[in-house]
């Protein structure tokens, strides 16, 4: 009974404390309900276990163990839980910023032929696909930079030609630190310029974040338990098992303190989905009327612009040998 009383005072305390979040919490309703059938599954599993039924039998305080096996089966729950959520939390993050991009009304083209100048080959890889693949698009930068005439690249020794010019964050990087580029530093730089020339906007994290809920559940369960364990270890006999699920509660805060760290809600504005239009035609155009994609990069200066666009769309080929080829060589580059 007592047990019990803590169970309903412990609620009342992170009822109140977690109110004015109620409403963010109604999009966690899978998580609620996954969390839940994981629980039941449990309690069902570890009470019919041969050693803990005979305990159940020959228990004075059975409703004690009971409630310990529950908490035991809700801690091992939190973490199988979160495991869910990873992938339970990227397809939700997908789903609402594809509902941000579908709401623009967009030309869409067959085919596009003109050379997009203004923009450098990552900004326009990431307008194109959302994804940032840092060994294309860093051959691509370099090789653009060397279009533009800023850059000569020949026998392994890159030349500055042109200082004053203005450049983006991440040409600017690769240029500075072309023999150790830093792939997670490249995107950071990427992701900088793509919001500086307002081509991404960042939702709110906390708008698309899905698993905060476990944490009113993380936060109860280690004030309960915390609070019942001297009652659990004088009248329970399967007391010990409190402390288990003490700790196993505790081992999910930084599984979810993970997950939270990786949501990263960034949508494309109208401006870069227009750019994206004329990229889908423009690689269609590529794929159907150019045999660009087996030429290799010694013919740039007879296709220009094309085969770095070749590149960025990652249409396979020679090229891609070629590319990678490249990007191991930067190390040697003088």
């Amino acid at each position: 009974m007592i047990a019990i009383i803590f169970a309903i005072l412990n609620s009342i305390i992170v009822y109140f404390i977690c109110k004015k979040y109620y409403k963010e919490y109604k999009k966690s309703y899978v998580i609620i309900i996954i969390f839940a059938i994981l629980s039941i599954s449990f309690y069902i599993i570890i009470s019919k276990m041969e050693y803990i039924n005979n305990l159940l039998e020959n228990s004075q305080h059975r409703i004690y163990d009971k409630i310990i096996i529950l908490l035991l089966s809700m801690a091992i729950s939190i973490n199988l839980d979160g495991i869910i959520a990873i992938f339970l939390q990227k397809i939700y993050e997908k789903n609402i910023i594809n509902k941000y991009e579908r709401k623009y009304k967009l030309e869409k083209y067959e085919y596009y032929r003109d050379i997009l100048y203004n923009e450098s080959p990552a900004i326009l890889s990431y307008c194109y696909n959302k994804k940032i693949n840092v060994e294309d698009e860093v051959v691509a930068t370099l090789l653009n930079l060397k279009l533009r005439k800023i850059i000569e690249l020949n026998d392994n020794k890159l030349t500055i030609l042109e200082n004053n010019i203005r450049l983006n964050n991440h040409e600017k990087y690769v240029l500075k630190n072309i023999r150790n580029i830093n792939k997670k530093e490249f995107k950071y730089q990427l992701e900088k310029d793509l919001k500086i020339q307002k081509y991404v906007r960042e939702l709110k994290p906390k708008d698309i974040d899905i698993v905060s809920i476990m944490e009113i559940f993380m936060i109860w369960m280690i004030f309960y338990t915390l609070t019942t364990i001297p009652i659990f270890m004088n009248f329970a006999s399967l007391g010990i098992l409190a402390f288990v699920a003490y700790f196993l509660t505790f081992a999910g805060v930084p599984l979810y303190k993970f997950i939270q760290s990786k949501i990263n809600p960034i949508t494309r504005t109208k401006k870069a989905l227009e750019l994206s239009g004329k990229l889908s035609g423009l690689k269609k155009y590529i794929k159907d009327y150019s045999n660009i994609r087996n030429n290799g990069i010694e013919n740039l200066n007879l296709f220009d612009e094309y085969v770095i666009y070749t590149i960025i769309f990652n249409i396979k080929g020679k090229l891609d040998n070629e590319c990678r080829k490249i990007y191991l060589n930067m190390k040697n580059i003088n």
